[in-house]
């Protein structure tokens, strides 16, 4: 047996027990908040985060490599935080 397989078993086990516990508690966990979300996250991440990152590639090209490295970093670390703040400051407006 592989090293990775036993990875592999350890995570599957890990997710497993996470969901289990995501359903057992239903009631702290609200699991349709959190499908929604889960699900909303990789929508975002495939239609929206995944082709400005190509978008700031392409855009970035023409500059020598020296600024465009640092550049392209910053910018999808900035784009990845605000991925993640901005449905936080929706759900606090909703909630209060």
């Amino acid at each position: 047996m592989k090293p990775r397989h036993l990875g592999y078993g350890a995570g599957t086990a890990l997710v497993l027990l996470g969901l289990f516990g995501l359903v057992t508690n239903a009631t702290e966990t609200h699991p349709v908040g959190w499908a929604l979300w889960f699900g909303g996250a990789a929508v975002a991440h495939d239609l929206v985060l995944a082709p400005l990152i190509l978008a700031v590639a392409v855009a970035t090209t023409r500059l020598p490599a020296r600024y465009r490295v640092p550049l392209q970093a910053v910018l999808v670390t900035v784009g990845c935080m605000a991925l993640i703040a901005i449905p936080l400051l929706f759900l606090s407006r909703i909630r209060h």
